[in-house]
């Protein structure tokens, strides 16, 4: 729970959740990682669709929605809402974030985060709808390396680690 104790079967069967792994998956086939955190989503939140970074509350224009079952963020807004500089690679087909020395990249359509010359693998694609481009909401932890938590009023609350 909130408070980082123990849950049971029973507090998540049958819930919304989010589920972050990693970060060592081993080489089996199919691979294997272990559980890092885990989210239950209060089922009277009625739409996630404002991020706070710091003190800055801001409303997304594009909400997120569930994509087989994954949150999707649209991008732009959440990078720009971490003063990160978004821009695309017509070369590569991928957009690239900035911010200081750090950059990352991905690919529309594809599972792969480039970040810190690696790769990194979210277990769901990046999608493009209506012009938007959408990253699994665990691209917060895993490859911006930030906290996440969401609130039970769906305002997802992102902090440095």
């Amino acid at each position: 729970d909130v408070r980082g104790e123990e849950l049971t079967e029973e507090d998540i069967y049958n819930k919304d959740i989010l589920v972050f792994y990693g970060p060592i998956v081993t080489m089996s086939i199919p691979a294997q990682s272990a559980t890092s955190k885990i989210i239950v989503l209060n089922p009277n939140v009625k739409v996630l669709d404002k991020i706070v970074v710091g003190k800055t509350e801001k409303t997304l224009k594009n909400n997120m929605y569930k994509s087989k079952g994954i949150t999707m963020i649209p991008l732009r807004e959440l990078a720009e809402g971490l003063e990160y500089k978004v821009s695309w690679k017509n070369k590569t087909k991928s957009v690239v974030l900035h911010k200081g020395v750090q950059e990352i990249q991905l690919t529309p359509g594809k599972d792969e985060y480039s970040f810190a010359k690696s790769i990194v693998k979210l277990g769901k694609e990046s999608e493009v709808i209506n012009g938007n481009t959408y990253v699994p909401l665990d691209f917060v932890e895993k490859v911006l390396k930030l906290n996440l938590n969401v609130t039970e009023d769906g305002i997802i609350n992102i902090s440095q680690k």
